[in-house]
């Protein structure tokens, strides 16, 4: 075997050469596909020090020239960093002997120390069971999804892993609101919502900040975001969680399929135990929810997966709305064609694109989406689902500002 030492020599001198690598000279597509290898030898490279710091910390160890009784510390004296990063190394390394999927692909560079890092925190006593046995799916998910789909990936994985529901009942137990104020009169404070009440939270809170992000436009105020979103919260606590002024807003938009509305529903219908009738019979096992299935979806309308436990639950106080879709999980077109996309159809649009601005990494919140034509409608295009998408206001503005293709 190689010495150690010449192996860090050679690796030291390989980056030497990619420090020097003329990028400048690079066309666009060359330069790109150069910054996605270097990521890739950084995921090598942290999967490595994970290993390493593992097998050393269960090796006795010496207190050595830094005088440092534990790897953390070491490593930490020598490299003038924070203990607290070797720590969460040599835990990660130990944690993945137990998942050889996740970390062969981690070694190889196929996903990366976030990838690892998000599914361990979803490693609990639910879902361990189950951990083993996903490992390559997770893989997968990592592997082809962006960041956010393997994000909401993982969440639904996570909640078919909890059939009974126990996590909802910890997040709800968990709520909390705390706040001090100071001794110029100043308040400050911290709370802990579960999904669907920080949901509500977020959707009058958000709303009502646009009207004031337009309002600013108009008046070319400087209030910063965060500022904008205070008086928000002030205005909606004076006014209730009427945005605008007026019209209230709704605070929930949750998409559940019809397996798991009737599933819940049987579950209430089930009558219990009866004296005269015999044993009870065995209820049905729960439906596991799943991203791609349209009779089994169960998420927030900005594509938050939501235990189907809150979601039944809002059942008990929800109006329902009815909503063909097809197989894909797109919806279907409702044949409207006026001009202004309706409420209701924008809806739709919201949940066809799961919340999301349509343009490439804008990750505005839903409540700042508009619908807008793909094809213009002064271009005869209909107002239509097929022809609808969801835009921020920003990046609408863009898109009306372009010239249409056969301009000169």
């Amino acid at each position: 075997m190689e010495p150690t030492s010449s192996v860090v020599k050679q690796l030291h001198t390989a980056l030497d050469e990619a420090a020097e690598h003329p990028v400048s000279a690079l066309d666009g597509p060359e330069s790109l596909d150069w910054i996605c290898d270097l990521h890739q030898v950084r995921a090598r490279l942290d999967a490595i020090i994970c290993r390493a710091t593992n097998e050393t910390g269960s090796k006795p160890l010496t207190t050595g020239e830094t005088g440092q009784r534990s790897v953390a510390n070491h490593v930490a004296a020598r490299t003038r960093g924070n203990p607290r990063h070797p720590q969460a190394d040599g835990r990660l390394g130990n944690w993945l002997i137990d998942y050889p999927v996740i970390g062969e692909a981690f070694a190889a560079g196929q996903i990366s120390a976030d990838h690892v890092r998000a599914i361990r925190a979803r490693d609990n006593k639910r879902t361990r069971p189950h951990l083993p046995h996903s490992q390559h799916n997770l893989v997968e998910a990592a592997k082809t999804c962006t960041w956010a789909e393997f994000l909401t990936a993982l969440r639904y994985w996570e909640n078919a892993a909890d059939p009974s529901g126990e996590e909802p009942a910890e997040q709800v137990a968990s709520r909390q609101c705390s706040y001090r104020k100071r001794s110029d009169g100043t308040v400050t404070g911290n709370f802990t919502l579960d999904p669907i009440a920080g949901h509500a939270f977020i959707t009058a809170l958000e709303h009502y900040a646009q009207t004031l992000f337009r309002r600013d436009a108009e008046a070319k105020n400087q209030r910063t975001a965060a500022q904008r979103r205070a008086d928000a919260l002030v205005h909606l606590v004076s006014r209730g969680s009427k945005a605008n002024g007026g019209t209230p807003v709704p605070l929930i938009h949750l998409i559940v399929g019809a397996a798991i509305i009737n599933a819940g529903l049987n579950q209430l219908d089930d009558p219990g135990p009866n004296p005269g009738s015999g044993p009870r019979s065995t209820p049905s096992p729960p439906v596991v929810p799943d991203h791609d299935d349209p009779e089994r979806r169960s998420e927030l309308i900005d594509g938050t997966p939501i235990h189907p436990h809150f979601a039944l639950a809002a059942l008990a106080t929800a109006h329902l709305r009815r909503l063909v879709m097809g197989a894909e999980s797109e919806v279907l077109d409702l044949g409207r064609t006026v001009r202004t996309f309706p409420a209701r159809l924008k809806q739709l649009l919201l949940i066809q694109s799961r919340g999301r601005c349509q343009h490439p990494g804008c990750n505005s919140p839903h409540a700042w989406l508009q619908a807008d034509h793909l094809i213009p409608w002064s271009r005869e295009g209909p107002t239509s689902l097929a022809n609808g998408q969801t835009l921020c206001d920003p990046h609408n503005k863009q898109k009306r500002d372009k010239p249409p293709p056969d301009s000169p």
